[in-house]
């Protein structure tokens, strides 16, 4: 069952209706007025704020010194964030991080603890006592009630996804903590577990959500991507039914990647490049990405072996948009960054400020965000979160990934608290960290140390 999600176009939308109803656009006036979805997911999904704008037609403002800059990236009053936390307080009885990131309220809670210096200071502040991990808000009873009820709502079937998808209350996670399965849970519940509780798929299911994929990305398929857009059936139950992902491409008449490549030459390639470039005016990895031209971006990296050797194949001189970016290039981003806030940065604010190169090129060259803003020479931003408050957030993860963390998929959903900062809370052990939430261990996998 795949997780909702806000699609580009529903994002212009609501940019469009924002900037139309204020006659002006800004962060603050955006998460004011409650648009949906985040700042943080629009930075996400199109880079920047400003790219989003950009696409959506929507003028740019120019900042014209530093100071202008500062103020771009938003920033709300301990006022204002005081009673966001009493509203949310008041209309649940209590409050805890995840609840109030999954009632959606603004600003985030990166912002507060950015801004606090920790989840804790924040609520002592608002004169509120907070839910620790130590603290149990639902006694066994009421957990296993709310188990029964989802259980015949659904006609006597019950798994987690299904829980989740219901809205109840505690959650997956939380009933993991407190009864160390989900089929504990079950069992205690009196339910049918285990083999009962297999979600079992047929042929089509398998076919449709394959295809699907392969539709929404131009045509294009690969294990990371079908994992990361969560598509149902899971990349388990497609193993264990097929035995290879190649297998079960070819049973739903998806070409396999290797065959993609072999329905184009060189010299077609190269012209469906110049055609593009003709067209546009110009050419960067986004916009043929995001325009929907065949073959997909995936297919022209795989064949030259990256975007800036098929440009310099075709001809098409390099601009700063298509540029392979350095270790030096990255240094200077980061510095001018600093220099824009006068302060020590996290990665939240550099991916949010719009600078070049993507989160994704520094942690290819670098290794992490960390040893990149090491190696820049700037003051160490230090993100305090308490073990609770990181309990708090890989229980959420855990949730939002329908049952999995690794190290890299929990990279993929969070930039912040960081792994090393995780790794290093929890004795150097990514597992540890896992166990101190009452989640699944990685297996095979070394415990951590971070320098």
């Amino acid at each position: 069952m795949q997780k909702k999600k806000y699609t580009k176009e529903h994002i212009i939308k609501s940019l469009k209706d924002c900037y139309h109803s204020a006659g002006k656009i800004s962060q603050n006036i955006y998460t004011q007025k409650g648009y949906k979805p985040s700042v943080d997911v629009i930075a996400r999904r199109f880079g920047s704020w400003n790219q989003a704008l950009k696409e959506a037609g929507i003028p740019v403002q120019k900042q014209n010194n530093k100071k202008d800059k500062v103020l771009k990236i938003g920033k709300f009053s301990n006022e204002y964030i005081i009673q966001q936390l009493k509203n949310c307080y008041e209309k649940h009885g209590s409050i805890s991080m995840t609840l109030y990131s999954k009632e959606r309220y603004q600003p985030g809670r990166t912002t507060i603890v950015r801004q606090f210096g920790s989840w804790n200071n924040a609520i002592e502040a608002a004169g509120l006592k907070a839910i620790t991990n130590h603290e149990r808000q639902f006694s066994d009873e009421e957990v296993l009630e709310q188990l029964k009820a989802c259980y015949k709502e659904n006609n006597n079937f019950i798994s987690m996804d299904i829980y989740k998808d219901s809205g109840r209350t505690p959650t997956p996670a939380t009933i993991i903590k407190y009864f160390g399965s989900w089929n504990n849970a079950i069992e205690a519940a009196g339910l049918k577990a285990n083999a009962s509780n297999i979600e079992i798929y047929s042929d089509e299911d398998y076919i449709q959500s394959l295809r699907a994929c392969y539709k929404r990305n131009g045509n294009y398929i690969t294990v990371p991507l079908y994992r990361k857009q969560k598509y149902r059936p899971t990349l388990n139950s497609i193993r264990k039914r097929f035995g290879t992902w190649n297998k079960a491409l070819q049973f739903a008449n998806i070409p396999i990647n290797k065959e993609v490549n072999q329905h184009y030459k060189k010299e077609k390639l190269i012209a469906i490049l110049h055609d593009f470039y003709k067209t546009n005016g110009k050419i960067t990895r986004v916009m043929y990405s995001s325009s929907g031209q065949l073959p997909h971006l995936h297919t022209i990296i795989s064949y030259f072996g990256s975007w800036e050797n098929a440009l310099k194949e075709a001809g098409i001189s390099l601009t700063r948009d298509n540029k392979q970016y350095t270790k030096r290039d990255v240094i200077s981003s980061i510095q001018s960054c600093y220099d824009q806030f006068k302060r020590p940065i996290s990665v939240t604010d550099y991916t949010n400020s719009g600078f070049e190169p993507k989160l994704a090129t520094i942690r290819r060259l670098f290794g992490s965000w960390e040893v990149a803003a090491r190696e820049a020479g700037i003051p160490e931003y230090f993100t305090q979160y308490t073990k609770d408050e990181i309990i708090e957030i890989l229980q959420e993860c855990y949730e939002e990934n329908l049952g999995s963390l690794t190290l890299h998929e929990y990279r993929e959903l969070r930039e912040e608290p960081s792994l090393s900062y995780i790794i290093n809370m929890f004795n150097g052990s990514w597992n540890e960290a896992l166990a101190s939430a009452s989640l699944p261990l990685n297996k095979n996998i070394k415990t951590t140390k971070t320098h």
